[in-house]
């Protein structure tokens, strides 16, 4: 903790990525750091840990290594009989009886219409081999 009259949340970041560095408290280091952005996850400094590609491998290894583990299949398979079973099928569905009207599909369409075109699209740039598509079998 660090306190001094007049210091503004700029400085205190600034402080905070000095820090992380000096003693080498980022978890991808190895070391028992336990930070995952180098400096703060606020609108002053680095955003969502997310956006670092080591947190976001992290992040899909764990998931990764967690549905292969004996508490990741109970998970699946509890998934699996919830959304398979009747317990959202018929009037218990909170969309039962709903109907689009034509106007109502016109505008959800008009509104998807370029929404993933180029860039916006989540798998541009990917680039897809037997192994990749063996992951999901």
């Amino acid at each position: 903790m660090y306190a001094k009259d007049g210091i503004s949340q700029k400085a205190l970041d600034v402080l905070e990525e000095h820090f992380i560095k000096k003693y080498k408290a980022h978890y991808s280091l190895g070391l028992g750091g336990c930070n995952i952005l180098w400096g703060t996850a606020n609108k002053f400094g680095s955003g969502s840990p997310t956006n670092d590609p080591n947190v976001r491998k992290a992040i899909s290894k764990w998931w990764i290594d967690f549905y292969k583990s004996d508490e990741g299949i109970a998970f699946k398979k509890k998934l699996r009989d919830l959304w398979s079973g009747d317990i959202i099928r018929g009037e218990k569905n909170p969309n039962y009886g709903h109907r689009w009207t034509d106007e109502m599909k016109q505008k959800a369409s008009k509104q998807k219409i370029g929404m993933y075109v180029g860039d916006k699209n989540p798998n541009y740039g990917n680039h897809w081999t037997d192994k990749n598509e063996a992951r999901f079998i």
